[in-house]
């Protein structure tokens, strides 16, 4: 299970981490993402007592160059620049948004789970969360509508990059 939740995790929280790199400090960048919890603030004070100014923005994507295609290449960062993009700092979005895609199985998850009606009717229910929120913090449905569109869209498109990220991790 972990096997294919953890990558999707770690790339959404990449992706959001990506889009608040304009934040000057590493702790900046870690608030507005909302991955700045009381253990990473007690960690990073042992390591720079009393400087919160001591780590800059991490860029997040570079880890990410050696691709077997270029065209995986491409394909994964544009798919993560444009989910964090659309995430970016709110952190209740990313939170929904992170439960869809982990009741979401990917392409190669078995017919069972594909078709398994609780987690097919949780993701109707989680989309429709997803818009209901959209439509209240944005006071504009259209704009709501076209937003969750552009999120269920990414669902498949964020799968593909996890197995991208699997064929990755087994040519090193």
């Amino acid at each position: 299970m972990l096997d294919f939740t953890m990558p999707l995790k770690i790339m959404l929280i990449r992706a959001i981490l990506y889009q608040n790199l304009e934040k000057k400090f590493f702790i900046d960048q870690h608030v507005a993402s909302g991955f700045y919890s009381k253990s990473m603030e007690e960690a990073y004070y042992k390591v720079f007592p009393n400087n919160r100014f001591a780590v800059s923005s991490i860029d997040p994507l570079v880890a990410y160059t050696q691709f077997e295609k270029l065209q995986d290449g491409k394909f994964f960062l544009d798919t993560l620049k444009t989910t964090g993009k659309i995430l970016k700092d709110d952190i209740k979005l990313g939170a929904l948004y992170t439960i869809l895609i982990l009741s979401t199985p990917g392409a190669n998850a078995s017919d069972e789970a594909k078709t398994c009606k609780a987690l097919i009717a949780d993701q109707k229910s989680l989309g429709l969360l997803i818009f209901r929120y959209l439509k209240d913090s944005l006071q504009d449905s259209n704009l709501a509508s076209h937003t969750t569109n552009n999120l269920l869209r990414l669902i498949g498109d964020l799968h593909i990059c996890r197995d991208i990220q699997m064929r990755r991790k087994q040519m090193a």
